[in-house]
């Protein structure tokens, strides 16, 4: 009898145990940041970044000539980081970096030959680095 009563108790012990991790897991999935498809549009080759615990996508936009797009999450919307579409041209091979809360976006620029660009917002205006592959060594 006593076997029985810790055979009982040990099987009560083991799915009680199950339950909890069960639960556990439950917690444990994706959930949205935000609504679903923020963008106007289709957005393709994303890069994202953080600062802190604030993520930024840049993509390219399809609603604004496959040109670039920076937003932020404010932490309860998607936000355009200045205007959509900034790019002069299409931007490909699309990389985003934050230094503190500034985003630097470094691209292909269709706009500009298909040459590196590199732009950063600081909240006052875009600021515009392209390489240029025009040199005169002397």
């Amino acid at each position: 009898m006593i076997k029985k009563i810790k055979l009982i108790l040990i099987i009560l012990i083991l799915i009680g145990t199950s339950f909890d991790v069960h639960n556990s897991l439950a917690d444990e999935i994706w959930r949205n940041v935000g609504i679903l498809g923020f963008s106007d549009g289709q957005a393709d080759l994303i890069s994202l970044a953080f600062d802190g615990s604030s993520p930024y996508v840049a993509y390219q936009d399809a609603a604004n000539g496959y040109s670039a797009t920076v937003m932020k999450y404010d932490g309860e919307n998607w936000v355009n980081v200045g205007e959509t579409g900034f790019s002069a041209g299409q931007a490909n091979y699309i990389s985003l970096a934050l230094d503190g809360s500034t985003p630097y976006v470094a691209y292909s620029d269709g706009g500009n030959d298909y040459k590196a660009t590199v732009m950063k917002y600081d909240y006052t205006h875009v600021i515009c680095y392209t390489h240029s592959t025009n040199r005169n060594y002397r």
